[in-house]
């Protein structure tokens, strides 16, 4: 079956990764960063690095590090929840067993199946 670039429209048949005409990764994913938040002072620059990397690699990343200060760890989990049900995989962060958050979120995706890396990107 043909499928056409998000880009330029050129016509593919699903086996290749990215576009030969454009370079664009023809299935992009969008994918939840989860790690530790919660008492870690350089949170915002290691989520903001893997979030770039995600992007330089055409993928759409979901970044909880950019939710607003000031909420309760309930609403951090809901917010986190939806954006970890709306992901196509999840990339956890070299810390994330150090966070009772990212934990919950790796239980969660091992229950449903839900696709998933540790580590670099």
């Amino acid at each position: 079956m043909k499928k056409r670039c998000p880009c330029c429209s050129r016509e593919y048949y699903g086996r290749e990764i990215y576009c030969t005409r454009c370079g664009v990764p023809l299935e992009r994913k969008k994918v939840y960063i989860a790690g530790r938040i919660t008492g870690d002072p350089d949170y915002r620059q290691k989520f903001e690095a893997a979030a770039n990397r995600l992007t330089d690699t055409g993928h759409i990343p979901l970044n909880p590090a950019n939710l607003p200060e000031g909420l309760s760890r309930a609403d951090y989990m809901r917010i986190c929840t939806a954006m970890l049900e709306t992901a196509d995989e999840v990339l956890f962060l070299p810390d994330w067993q150090d966070s009772r958050g990212a934990s919950l979120e790796m239980q969660w995706c091992l229950y449903i199946g839900k696709p998933f890396h540790c580590g670099e990107w």
